[in-house]
């Protein structure tokens, strides 16, 4: 197979410019680093590797996609989980209770009006 080198050529298209790799015969007097050309074993190596991360990134992205078709057609399967983790843990109904009570305060912070009112109770629970 004969060497060859690349440059890049711009060229007009439908919707603006369009940039085309076209491949010369290789003259290793025109490779002198300075960009324009480039040798074509090298381009190649870099559009596979590209290519490779690519294909990976699609991967990815199918798998993440599977995943939340998954939580959407089971949205209680995470949650039903914990609750029996939480069960199993707990000896009777109040500590069950009072752990899902807890998990819901840790989750859903209350507003700071809520806030308020609940120091304002306190306040008046204690000058009594």
């Amino acid at each position: 197979m004969q060497r060859a080198m690349v440059i890049t050529v711009s060229m007009q298209a439908a919707f603006g410019v369009r940039r085309v790799e076209v491949s010369v015969p290789l003259v290793p007097a025109l490779l002198d680093g300075s960009g324009k050309y480039r040798d074509a074993t090298a381009v190649a190596e870099a559009a596979r590797k590209q290519h490779q991360e690519f294909a990976q990134m699609r991967h990815a992205m199918r798998l993440e996609q599977k995943r939340a078709s998954y939580r959407r057609r089971h949205p209680e399967g995470r949650a039903f989980k914990s609750l029996v983790r939480l069960a199993v843990t707990c000896d009777s109904a109040e500590p069950l209770g009072e752990a899902i009570r807890k998990r819901y305060e840790r989750h859903h912070p209350p507003s700071r009006r809520d806030q308020r009112e609940i120091e304002e109770r306190l306040d008046r629970l204690l000058q009594d």
